[in-house]
């Protein structure tokens, strides 16, 4: 399919809605406590053009909200939201937390998440065999790339669906690790933007429910929906004509369950490509076994944690065996995750806040912890929201505070546990 998009050359994109202009945009708005220390408005615009002019990405607003300032409106160009917050030296060095303010940021058709997560299935939809994956075009014009329902699918395309799911903003690969005496493969996860890599695009909050028909989505898709109250808090929605989600599901959606999909995420059906795959699939296992961070930056954030505070992570977990049924495949590949995920946060801010909340994250604090999640599961009649919530974490967890040097822990993996969900026989 050919693409209209601003004069970009890129292939693939859908087409633009016709009739009408059309600007694509993210926003973000979120408060922020700063104080400049130079001494006028000049000085403070000279400062960020000079220091951060080759930044990309984010066109901001600045709208001073304190009663006490140097400027009411500042607008800078090419400046990325890392900067704003003070995460280099330089700006360390001119800010302190004092006064509040209020950002807004429209962020440029590269840095959009359905964008990037678009240019990122590109290839596959001309290679689909590469990857042992096939593509479905619904009557609807809509794209179904089966990553493990019914086709086999395999390692690679476990790893493009968990960057999908990130929308590119984190490095996924396969690690060489152990479970007891036994080398075992590990997903590893790193991103340097958690919030928006792992919350606003990776984190599993659509439910997809029709008769005869549920899916988890996940993706940029729901940025664009932005009907999750987790967009509404952190201020973050997106507005573009294409769309990509990624459905964990046993079955591929029929046109109308796609429709729907594409109503919700404000795009046509045509500019909609889904990527499908089953908890029981290798690539469906691996993209979940790659979410470490993602539970633990959700478990923070229901916390009452401010996640932008958390500049950088890294997490690992234990590739889950393929499962010969879904309720094995789903006991298996949350145990990896419960039991055997090791998780780093380099975070700024205080020490204290840190030591309150810390041995409240790791999957340890739950009174269902101790159990394979497949015997939890049922013993909830299969019932996600009849599980403790607080069991949706890392096994251990980690916080580095890039400012204060101090380092604390928390939680503990289990390799007893794993080796019995995995069926390892010692």
């Amino acid at each position: 399919m050919g693409r209209e998009s601003n004069g970009r050359s890129d292939r693939g994109f859908g087409r633009e809605p016709s009739g009408r202009e059309w600007k694509p945009y993210a926003t973000w708005s979120q408060p922020v406590k700063m104080r400049f220390s130079c001494v006028n408005s000049g000085d403070f615009g000279a400062f960020l053009k000079s220091e951060f002019v080759e930044m990309t990405g984010i066109r901001a607003v600045y709208e001073r909200k304190h009663p006490v300032g140097l400027f009411e409106t500042c607008r800078l160009a090419n400046i990325t939201v890392a900067d704003l917050f003070g995460q280099h030296p330089e700006a360390r060095s001119k800010f302190i937390v004092n006064a509040p303010f209020h950002i807004r940021t429209s962020i440029k058709m590269a840095t959009i998440l359905n964008a990037r997560a678009w240019d990122l299935v590109d290839n596959t939809i001309d290679n689909p065999s590469d990857l042992r994956v096939s593509v479905n075009e619904l009557d609807c014009g809509a794209r179904i790339l089966d990553f493990g329902v019914q086709a086999e699918g395999s390692l690679a395309a476990g790893l493009l669906l968990a960057r999908v799911c990130t929308s590119g903003l984190a490095e996924v690969s396969l690690q060489s690790g152990s479970i007891g005496q036994i080398t075992w493969p590990m997903v590893q996860i790193t991103t340097d933007v958690p919030v928006q890599a792992c919350l606003f695009s990776q984190y599993a909050g659509w439910e997809v429910k029709a008769e005869n028909y549920f899916a988890m989505g996940s993706g940029p898709m729901r940025a664009n929906a932005a009907r999750e109250e987790l967009f509404h808090r952190l201020g973050y929605t997106e507005h573009f004509y294409c769309s990509v989600g990624v459905l964990e599901t046993s079955q591929l959606p029929d046109s109308n369950i796609v429709r729907e999909i594409a109503s919700r995420a404000k795009v046509e059906p045509r500019n909609l490509i889904l990527l499908a795959a089953a908890t029981s699939s290798i690539a469906g296992s691996l993209q979940i076994n790659a979410r470490s961070v993602e539970t633990g930056l959700h478990k923070l954030d229901e916390l009452g944690f401010d996640v932008h505070r958390i500049r950088s992570a890294t997490g690992i977990a234990p590739l889950s065996p393929v499962a010969a049924d879904p309720l094995t495949a789903i006991g298996r590949t949350n145990d990896a995750i419960l039991y055997g995920s090791r998780i780093t946060l380099y975070v700024t801010g205080d020490d204290e806040s840190i030591r309150e909340i810390g041995q409240q994250v790791p999957s340890s604090s739950s009174r269902d912890y101790g159990r394979p999640f497949a015997e939890i599961f049922a013993s909830v009649n299969h019932d996600f929201y009849k599980v403790d919530p607080m069991l949706f974490s890392p096994a251990q967890v980690v916080f580095q505070n890039i400012e204060t040097g101090v380092v604390q822990w928390f939680g503990e993996v289990d390799e007893a546990l794993l080796q019995k969900s995995f069926g390892i026989k010692t």
